[in-house]
């Protein structure tokens, strides 16, 4: 995954009746002291007995071999001490903190904001809490697509895709369910194409470029499609139009019963 930097004034994200927490970065453990919490089922549960710890502001959850390892991390904001590879999502506790914004760097220290949003289920797609960011290329030399996938992957996320018969099942785009191209005014209007909870965030991708795969289209080649002219889409190369794009991360998937799962991500172990 991409490096991850938060810089936080915080954003309190309820995934519980109980708990606020928000992803910081994944892949990782601060190498600040820490006192182990315990092993629960999801990470919400970890995040309540962060709560009851005394002083615990940063958690981390464990996965794939530490799945389920909970830790109070004894660090601030930031991290001071360093980052470690490993086999841990490192959370932050909202309860305590007056809401506001979360960013994130990519790995040339470009700092990105980013806005979060919980959409239904639409198209098998289930409903899912995301974290997106718009962003920009840095070079406009190469394949649009390509550059989009480079781009979100140095934020540990993807490009959305922005019509469903391009990269619905591509697996290098995050697909949100909907009906009609996103980088169409009209189509990312129409409740009825998109997934509830999408009205909210729909302005973000006014006059962007949204990823097609490569492969989908004879028109696309190197080029995506963009919100160019305002009211219709063309496709564009990047040095014909660089307005930005949208990458995104599925935070937390929910199944038809509305229980909440940790998106899967893998990592090590903790040494304390």
């Amino acid at each position: 995954m991409g490096k991850l930097l938060l810089a936080m004034f915080a954003l309190g994200v309820a995934l519980s009746a109980s708990a606020s927490y928000i992803l910081v970065k994944s892949d990782v453990e601060c190498k600040s002291s820490g006192s182990w919490l315990g092993k629960f089922d999801n990470v919400g549960q970890c995040a309540e007995q962060c709560n009851r710890a005394n002083g615990c502001v940063f958690f981390i959850f464990g996965k794939g071999a530490k799945a389920g390892k909970c830790y109070m991390e004894k660090t601030s904001q930031g991290c001071p001490e360093g980052w470690e590879t490993d086999a841990y999502d490192f959370y932050q506790t909202s309860g305590s903190k007056p809401t506001g914004l979360l960013e994130v760097t990519d790995t040339e220290d470009r700092r990105y904001r980013i806005f979060t949003a919980t959409l239904g289920a639409k198209n098998g797609v289930p409903s899912r809490e995301y974290q997106f960011v718009k962003v920009k290329l840095g070079s406009t030399e190469g394949n649009y697509n390509d550059l989009m996938i480079k781009k979100c992957k140095s934020l540990g996320m993807k490009p959305v895709c922005d019509y469903p018969a391009y990269c619905k099942r591509d697996s290098n785009s995050i697909y949100l369910g909907q009906d009609g191209y996103l980088s169409a005014h009209l189509h990312r209007q129409n409740k009825n194409l998109v997934p509830s909870g999408f009205s909210k965030i729909v302005h973000y991708w006014d006059g962007l470029c949204g990823y097609v795969s490569s492969a989908s289209d004879s028109r696309a080649g190197s080029k995506a499609l963009c919100n160019i002219p305002a009211n219709s889409l063309a496709w564009k190369t990047p040095q014909q139009a660089n307005p930005g794009f949208i990458c995104a991360k599925v935070v937390h998937t929910s199944d038809v019963s509305g229980q909440v799962f940790s998106a899967g991500l893998m990592h090590n172990e903790r040494n304390h």
